[in-house]
């Protein structure tokens, strides 16, 4: 894996040609043997513990060219935030909340938007959910409300955010958690604050 890591520094694209690598670097990544060992960090040489941070680093290298393409990826890391480890992964966050957001068009964006919401709907809000939402939905929405022209978020999305995760009956349900509540409450603030017109239709 570090060599791997390494190459895609050296040769950024080179990855993208190697479909059957990608493949075996996703398997390691959603294995259960790479998350057994996260979760005994403590124990491991420091070689093996920046094996996270080695496929994280090879998988950035596959998303700067495949951009949509490469969604389950960018999905899938969002579990690095998730979980106690001594990795660094603040690289991880600068590229989703920074590089993301300034390099994606906004067209590709808005599609981002829409599968992050209806992926996450189907799973059932994991912890990656809330991940997703500081990493790469708020700053999404933050940058965009700067531009001149902006088509990120249209009547659809917003319906669908507004149905499927401000609704009041949804959020009256008594198995939500006070982390869930918390992060409904932050999502309907950054609509407020930087999608106000679109959401003029949906007030009650």
């Amino acid at each position: 894996v570090k060599l791997v890591s390494v190459l895609c520094e050296l040769q950024p694209d080179w990855i993208v040609g190697c479909p059957e690598l990608v493949e075996v670097l996703k398997s390691r990544w959603h294995s259960s043997e790479r998350k057994a060992r996260v979760g005994m960090e403590e124990r491991l040489p420091p070689m093996q513990v920046k094996e996270s941070k080695w496929l994280a680093k090879c998988f950035i290298s596959y998303i700067r060219v495949k951009k949509l393409e490469a969604v389950d990826l960018i999905f899938a890391l969002l579990s690095s935030f998730i979980t106690r480890t001594r990795v660094d992964f603040s690289f991880l966050r600068t590229f989703l909340s920074e590089e993301i957001v300034e390099t994606f068009t906004s067209d590709e964006k808005k599609q981002l938007l829409e599968k992050f919401f209806s992926h996450y709907k189907a799973k059932g809000e994991p912890p990656e959910f809330f991940a997703g939402l500081e990493t790469l939905v708020f700053p999404i929405f933050e940058v965009e409300s700067k531009a001149e022209v902006s088509t990120v978020m249209d009547e659809d999305l917003m319906s669908c955010i507004i149905k499927d995760y401000l609704g009041l009956e949804y959020n009256l349900d008594a198995a939500r958690t006070e982390q869930h509540r918390i992060a409904m409450l932050k999502l309907a603030t950054s609509l407020i604050k930087h999608n106000s017109k679109e959401l003029v239709a949906h007030r009650k």
